[in-house]
């Protein structure tokens, strides 16, 4: 007899800041909700200032007014619409309740992790958005209650790890974000993250809650 698990609940919680000297972001983090699919995406525009926030604003619209369903065919989509730019590095993770699968595909420099028994590194394809593309592999991994995913553009060193950050296990994500952003930001490059933490449903019974904050 097949046993049916309820629906998982996705928080969710972006950070975003410019470069040292700089008014306006490069970095961009954006997401939706999509039927019981959550979509995440962070954007790294190349360079900074005014002419990279262009690219992220374009960026933003492609995906506000994107039908999104499969990560690999939104990253076509949006190398095709940022022709003629300086381009990005950017990564979509789509997060299914229902299936209780992350499904992830990521062109540049944007990192990707999952954290939880096991510490998975999501791989992106080299290239830049715009510029020198390559259709990115789609990774697909089954996700459990209390997952971390933790997804950054190169402007946050990717050199921690969870004995040197043992906040990660348990703290509240806005906290999480933030010292990702304090601790391991780099000064002189816009930076930006995106968590999302993985629970299952509530004492209430209630299924597929999207919980967010940002600060962008």
């Amino acid at each position: 007899m097949a046993v049916t698990q309820p629906a998982l609940r996705f928080e969710v919680v972006a950070r975003a800041r410019p470069c040292a000297g700089e008014f306006v972001n490069g970095d961009l983090v954006r997401w939706k909700q999509v039927g019981e699919a959550t979509f995440v995406l962070v954007v790294d525009a190349t360079g900074h200032g005014k002419e990279a926030r262009r690219v992220a604003e374009l960026v933003e619209h492609t995906f506000d007014s994107a039908e999104l369903d499969d990560p690999v065919a939104f990253m076509s989509s949006l190398d095709q619409c940022l022709r003629g730019s300086r381009g990005a590095a950017a990564a979509l993770a789509r997060l299914d309740a229902d299936q209780r699968r992350l499904s992830y595909a990521g062109v540049g420099n944007v990192s990707g992790r999952v954290l939880g028994s096991h510490d998975t590194q999501l791989v992106a394809r080299e290239g830049t958005l715009g510029q020198h593309f390559r259709v990115p592999k789609l990774q697909t991994l089954d996700l459990e209650s209390g997952d971390l995913l933790l997804m950054h553009s190169d402007g946050i060193s990717g050199r921690f790890s969870s004995n040197g950050f043992p906040e990660l296990a348990g703290a509240a994500l806005p906290f999480l974000a933030t010292q990702l952003l304090e601790r391991f930001g780099k000064l002189y490059d816009d930076a930006s993250c995106a968590l999302v933490r993985v629970e299952e449903p509530g004492p209430d019974g209630s299924e597929h809650e999207l919980e967010v904050d940002s600060e962008q």
